[in-house]
């Protein structure tokens, strides 16, 4: 197998990864309001 043939193989599963793996989501730093635990 030629070199550009490895190539052309790992930029082909670079594309197809980006679409099978999930995303990370961006982290934020948003806190939400507890809600209480018991209703009264």
């Amino acid at each position: 197998m030629k070199l550009r043939d490895v190539n052309q193989r790992i930029k082909m599963l670079q594309i197809a990864l980006q679409y099978t793996l999930p995303r990370m989501k961006k982290a934020t730093n948003e806190v939400s309001k507890d809600l209480p635990l018991f209703l009264d």
